[in-house]
């Protein structure tokens, strides 16, 4: 039984770890030499693309993958 817990909880942090799918942008100097402004419309233009090419938030064959591997282990 404590393998299974251990395997649980495993799994919860590994999918609270990729909760958020926003990259996430320090501020270094080319950061705010830019400005909040044009980050954002970049990530936009970037997701757009992404969307373009078939990329989903959700992921896609390695996130069923890494699933898929987490249920196994569980087990």
């Amino acid at each position: 039984m404590p393998r299974k817990t251990f395997a649980l909880a495993l799994a919860c942090c590994a999918l609270a770890g990729c909760a958020s799918n926003r990259p996430v942008v320090y501020p270094n100097a080319h950061a705010r030499s830019v400005g909040q402004a044009r980050i954002e419309a970049d990530i936009a233009d970037c997701e757009r693309l992404a969307r373009a090419a078939g990329a989903s938030p959700q992921g896609g064959q390695a996130a069923d993958a890494a699933r898929d591997t987490v249920k196994g282990g569980a087990l």
